[in-house]
């Protein structure tokens, strides 16, 4: 396998072997095809939407996809007098 290959002409299995060596991370392995894992701390918080039409049959519905990572976070407050209360 050639590691100058153009990234989208490689398969997940190959470019995982040729970009995400050393990176460190464990992988996933689904179907034979290694994916790695994030560490969630890289994650910035937000989301993305997109409008999109739905069609249930000839039945049209206008919908909208929603993704993303919002922040939460469980803790204690010691005027309240509760563990992972807030």
């Amino acid at each position: 396998m050639r590691e100058d290959a153009e990234p989208r002409e490689l398969s997940a299995a190959e470019f995982t072997a040729v970009y995400m060596r050393g990176a460190g991370h464990p992988f996933l392995v689904l179907d034979g095809v290694p994916y790695p894992t994030i560490d969630i701390q890289c994650v910035p918080c937000g989301y993305a939407y997109l409008d999109a039409k739905l069609d249930d049959d000839g039945c049209f519905f206008d919908i909208e996809f929603v993704v993303g990572v919002v922040g939460a976070q469980i803790s204690s407050n010691p005027s309240g007098g509760g563990v992972r209360d807030t």
